[in-house]
This record gives structure tokens, C-alpha cells and sequence, in this order.
């Protein structure tokens, strides 16, 4: 399976539209090709540690 290169303004673009309910979980993680799983991992991330949670990890 390929990696998706999201960056964490794209991240947090996607977690914004999801939270305003612009478009659903489902719709969103189809529509770019990634697990609902990774998106909910993003979730609690930012929750946690703010914009700094979605950066990658070095």
C-alpha cells in the first residue's frame, strides 16, 4: 500500500471540514485515499498536543 504524504496544514484542513461537518469521516478519508483510523489518530493528536500533534515525527 502507497503512503499518503499529508502535510499537517493539510491535516488539520481535513480535521477542520470534518468538525464543521462540511463532510463526514467516511467521505473524507475516501476521497483521499486514507484509513478513518489515521484520521481518528489525527483527532486525538491535535486534542492532545494542538497543530505540534500532527506534524511528522522525526
Amino acid at each position: 500500500m502507497e503512503t499518503k504524504n499529508i502535510t499537517a496544514v493539510e491535516k488539520l484542513a481535513i480535521l477542520l471540514e470534518i468538525k464543521e461537518g462540511i463532510i463526514g469521516l467516511n467521505a473524507k478519508a475516501r476521497k483521499f485515499g486514507i484509513s478513518k483510523a489515521s484520521i481518528q489518530v489525527w483527532r486525538q493528536r491535535y486534542k492532545v498536543y494542538s497543530f505540534e500533534g500532527l506534524k511528522p515525527k522525526m
